[in-house]
């Protein structure tokens, strides 16, 4: 058993202390390092050198996230997080990832900011509601609700650059299909990234207010600095708001009444 698991818990928990009665390598994680944010502590970093990615770098592109807005003094985070936080009808924050190897990324993302800023503090309640949305493939179905829907939704687009930058799209010319010519010549990755800049200034148009970040390859240390970015303006903006960015206990209520439902289901 000791040579087929690894446990990463809390310092002093109890699956510490079955680890080590076990002979079960263990790491620890911070105890003041909520879950959804500590895909950069030890529970994130172990599977991941296991799977054979480069911790090392994703840690360096997260150091790099961390002195720009931290120690070089761009402000441009904190403007953003104060423009969430004080929009008077924006109340839904969507990022618009063009690729799909985005998907589990927007799903922590939902998370992250969901259980983040939804918080209420005696009679008032705070959310900002979060959205992921994959390009193209979702150019033709959520966006129309963003076009022409209630103007209530600001929308972060993250695009690559290099992405898809090896796979040519063949020059073909059929008859009656000569409008689709446009695209001869491209790269996949060209073409993705029109899509992503006509979409976002299709919404200028409309006045919605758009950001865009732009990574110049999706690797290791692109994806540090895209973790540590949203987990800085997150905190940020939950500051703005007021809240406590690091609890969740709407959702701890609803484990402890699973809990004493379980209990007196047994007892019964």
């Amino acid at each position: 058993m000791s040579t087929n698991f690894i446990v990463i818990t809390d310092p002093a928990s109890p699956l510490e202390a079955y680890a080590k009665q076990n002979g079960i390598k263990f790491f620890n994680i911070p105890k003041n390092v909520g879950g959804r944010f500590s895909v950069l502590s030890a529970i994130g970093l172990v599977p991941l050198m296991l799977c054979g990615y480069d911790a090392a770098a994703l840690l360096e592109g997260a150091r790099a996230c961390k002195k720009r807005f931290l120690e070089d003094g761009d402000d441009t985070l904190l403007q953003k997080a104060y423009h969430y936080a004080t929009h008077k009808n924006a109340k839904i924050n969507v990022i618009f990832s063009y690729g799909d190897r985005f998907l589990e990324f927007n799903d922590w993302y939902v998370q992250l900011w969901a259980e983040s800023l939804g918080k209420k503090k005696g009679y008032k309640r705070y959310g900002l509601t979060p959205v992921g949305l994959i390009g193209s493939r979702d150019q033709h179905s959520f966006l129309q609700l963003i076009m022409d829907g209630v103007k209530d939704k600001t929308v972060s687009f993250i695009k690559v650059a290099a992405a898809g930058a090896n796979t040519a799209i063949p020059s073909i010319s059929l008859n009656g299909l000569e409008g689709c010519d446009f695209v001869n010549g491209l790269n996949l990755g060209e073409l993705i990234n029109a899509q992503c800049s006509a979409t976002m200034h299709a919404l200028v148009q409309e006045g919605i207010s758009v950001d865009v970040i732009e990574l110049e390859r999706l690797d290791e240390a692109s994806a540090g600095f895209l973790i540590y970015y949203f987990e800085l303006l997150t905190s940020a903006t939950g500051i703005m708001l007021g809240i406590n960015t690091y609890d969740q206990p709407g959702v701890e209520v609803g484990k402890r009444i699973l809990k004493t439902m379980l209990t007196a289901g047994k007892q019964d």
